[in-house]
Parts: structure tokens; C-alpha cells; sequence
């Protein structure tokens, strides 16, 4: 005996099915509106909210600090470069003075009237030469020094710099007023609030279409 085929479900059963979903899909989406509008701004409605505000509060502390950082390696930068110049007039002056110093030392060296009256003076006049070239010499280095370490701070500041920039494009500076995520997070919110406030009019459409096809259904049924 052949075997009786599965029984559709009624057109009624189906109408009801379409308005209950219709119902569940109003309750469901409303509410998630706002929820997703406040999602990382902290608010009351966010639901990461305590989190969401511990987190805008490490980030604009952090903010806070590279700014402090930022403007001590300014700072820092301007010493370094008044350094850098001292000690370049220095090595200058130091080795003029040697120059002066060689020059004394031959001038001393002269005669006159077959006597040299200053070869008492030309040893000492030598030996100050010698010292204002080791002095010059060693101005250069510590000159050389303070450039790489110029290079160095240049480097640091590009890279604290950098950091900056990353946080302020997560909100830094103000998220504890404007939330966090920038305005790429601002976008994505309200894509997900429109994509919900969609899902919400298609529910009510099919909600009222529902209500409508079951209230004709009912009265034909009346008529009957």
C-alpha cells in the first residue's frame, strides 16, 4: 500500500508562522539600535561600557604622557643642537689658538743682533699650541657624539611621533568624550544601526502585510 505523502503545513499555519516572525524580528532589532549606535562610546547603553571607558581613559592618558615625551625630546633637541654649535666654536677657537700658538713659538725662535731674545718662551709657547690642538681634537669628538646622538632623538621623535598618530586615529585625546575608534568606528556603528533599522522595516512590513492577509482570511472565513 502506498504510503500517504507528507502533509504541507496549512496556509493559515503559515500566515501565523510569518507573523510571529514579524513580532520577533521587531523585538529583536529595536532595541539592538541604540546598542549598536553606543557600542565603544562608553555610554550607558553600551554594553561593554565599563570596559569601553577604562580603555578611553588608558588612551588618553597614554596620549597625555607622549605628549610630555614629545615635548621633552623637542626640548632636548634644542640642547643638543646649542651643544652641537658650542662645541664647533670651540674646536674652532682651539685650533686658531694653536696656530697662534705654532706661530709664537717660530717668531720666538728669531734672532736679533745674533741673540734670540724670546727662546726662553718658545718651549712654553709650543707646548700651549700642543694642548689647544688635543683640546680641539677632543671638542670634535664630543661634537661628533652629540650629532649621532641628534640622529638618535630625530629617530625617537619620529617614532613617538608615529605612536601618536596611531592613537589618535583610535580617538586619543578625547576618547572619553567622543568614545573610541575614530571615525572609522563612528562608521561602522552607524552601518550597523541602519542595517538593523533595515531589518526592523522589513519585520514591520512583514508584520502589518501579515496582519493584513490574516484579518481578510478571518473574514472570509466569517462570511462563510
Amino acid at each position: 500500500m502506498p504510503s500517504a505523502p507528507a502533509r504541507l503545513p496549512s496556509a493559515l499555519a503559515l500566515l501565523r508562522a510569518r507573523l510571529a516572525l514579524g513580532v520577533i524580528g521587531l523585538v529583536l532589532t529595536l532595541p539592538a539600535i541604540p546598542l549598536a549606535l553606543s557600542l565603544g562610546t562608553g555610554g550607558p547603553l553600551d554594553p561593554v561600557g565599563p570596559a569601553t571607558r577604562d580603555l578611553a581613559r588608558a588612551l588618553d592618558r597614554m596620549d597625555a604622557a607622549l605628549s610630555r615625551v614629545q615635548a621633552a625630546l623637542v626640548s632636548a633637541g634644542g640642547t643638543l643642537d646649542g651643544a652641537r654649535a658650542s662645541l664647533a666654536d670651540g674646536a674652532s677657537a682651539s685650533t686658531s689658538l694653536s696656530t697662534a700658538m705654532d706661530d709664537l713659538a717660530s717668531a720666538s725662535s728669531v734672532e736679533f743682533l745674533g741673540v734670540r731674545p724670546f727662546a726662553g718662551v718658545a718651549p712654553r709657547f709650543s707646548e700651549l699650541a700642543e694642548r689647544a690642538r688635543a683640546l680641539a681634537t677632543s671638542l670634535q669628538s664630543t661634537q661628533d657624539a652629540v650629532v649621532a646622538s641628534r640622529t638618535d632623538l630625530d629617530r625617537l621623535q619620529q617614532e613617538v611621533s608615529g605612536l601618536a598618530d596611531a592613537l589618535h586615529e583610535l580617538g586619543a585625546g578625547q576618547a572619553q568624550q567622543q568614545g573610541i575608534g575614530g571615525l572609522s568606528s563612528w562608521a561602522g556603528r552607524f552601518f550597523a544601526a541602519a542595517l538593523l533599522a533595515w531589518l526592523a522595516a522589513v519585520s514591520a512590513v512583514w508584520l502589518v502585510d501579515s496582519l493584513r492577509l490574516l484579518r481578510l482570511r478571518t473574514g472570509a472565513a466569517t462570511d462563510v
